[in-house]
């Protein structure tokens, strides 16, 4: 039983596969041929800025890591905030100030 032409995707595959090799193989030997790129120093100065910010924030952590702990308690005891928040008295429109 046929269904159509078969056996023609094949051999076109197997021609753009080839060909696809033979420029892959072409691409190698001019890679191989060239030398390594220099890194300026105009590009080095955003690398080193981030490595030396990561070393500053690693350093001096203690005001980050007192704030993200506060945060983390205030999420496990959220009554004192509750209670802050239910306690404060409303603030009334000034009705002098409305027209």
């Amino acid at each position: 039983m046929t269904h159509g032409k078969r056996g023609t995707g094949g051999a076109a595959h197997g021609v753009l596969a080839r060909h696809a090799d033979q420029e892959s193989q072409q691409g190698d030997r001019v890679a191989q041929d060239r030398t390594a790129p220099r890194l300026r120093a105009i590009e080095s100065l955003p690398i080193a800025g981030l490595l030396a910010a990561s070393v500053a924030l690693v350093q001096h952590d203690g005001p980050r890591l007192a704030y993200a702990r506060a945060a983390a308690d205030s999420r496990r005891a959220p009554k004192l905030y509750i209670g802050a928040v239910m306690g404060a008295r409303p603030v009334l429109p000034n009705a002098e100030a409305t027209p």
